[in-house]
């Protein structure tokens, strides 16, 4: 399985969001964020984190 990524900062990974007019990522790619974020960020969190990033963006979590 591919999970598209864009790196923030050179620190964090941000799955991208389904479409430019649809800023939303699926529940597997939030997952997939966090445990990428887990093992190559967590020095760094605060405003380096998958959900800072997200937010800053206006990238939501899908509902579904």
């Amino acid at each position: 399985m591919e999970v598209e990524t864009v790196v923030i900062d050179q620190r964090t990974v941000v799955p991208l969001p389904e479409s430019e007019d649809h800023l939303s990522i699926s529940r597997f790619n939030y997952g997939f964020g966090k445990i990428v974020e887990h093992y190559s960020a967590e020095e760094y969190g605060g405003i380096y984190s998958l959900e800072s990033i997200l937010h800053e963006a206006g990238i939501n979590l899908e509902d579904s």
